[in-house]
Order: structure tokens, then sequence, then C-alpha cells
């Protein structure tokens, strides 16, 4: 979590991996707030290297490159603003 920084995680139930991928064009309600996902987010070296409290992962980069085209995590735009909380269930529609 800390070396992708994301802004909202989701905690799927799933055994696949990089699940989000199949979410593009869909729309993610979570809370009162609504998602349309519209990309895969690319990856850059950055991951890989040392943060706060986080040693250096030189071959994280690619790694995720080999697994799925240097993607990890997906962007989305903002279709109805709200409120989310913490636990909040996820939908997709």
């Amino acid at each position: 979590m800390q070396r992708l920084r994301p802004n909202l995680l989701l905690d799927v139930q799933s055994s696949g991996r990089f699940l989000e991928d199949e979410w593009l064009g869909r729309t993610l309600r979570v809370g009162t707030v609504e998602l349309r996902i519209v990309d895969r987010c690319e990856r850059c070296v950055m991951v890989g290297h040392s943060q706060t409290a986080l040693q250096s992962r030189p071959r994280l980069l690619k790694t995720i490159g080999k697994l799925n085209g240097a993607c990890a995590g997906v962007y989305a735009e903002v279709i109805a603003p709200g409120e989310l909380k913490e636990n909040d269930r996820a939908h997709l529609a």
C-alpha cells in the first residue's frame, strides 16, 4: 500500500492478480460516491525506490511489468461525489 500510494484501497475476495483490470468502463460505487473506471495505472521506477520505512526493491517494477505490462491499479473519474468511510462496501455496475 505504501509503495503504490492508492487513494482508495479495496479488499477484494479473489485469487486473481490485477483483478481491477477487468473493471475498465464500469462504475464503482463506494458509500455515496460513484466512480467510472477509465484506465489502468502504469507504474514507473519509483515503486522500487526506498521510502520512509521501506527498503529499496529494484526488481519490483520489472516484476509488475512481467505480470501485467507495468500496470498496477486503475484510474477513475468521479461521476457522483459523495462520502465514503472505512469499511464501506464497494459495488461494481
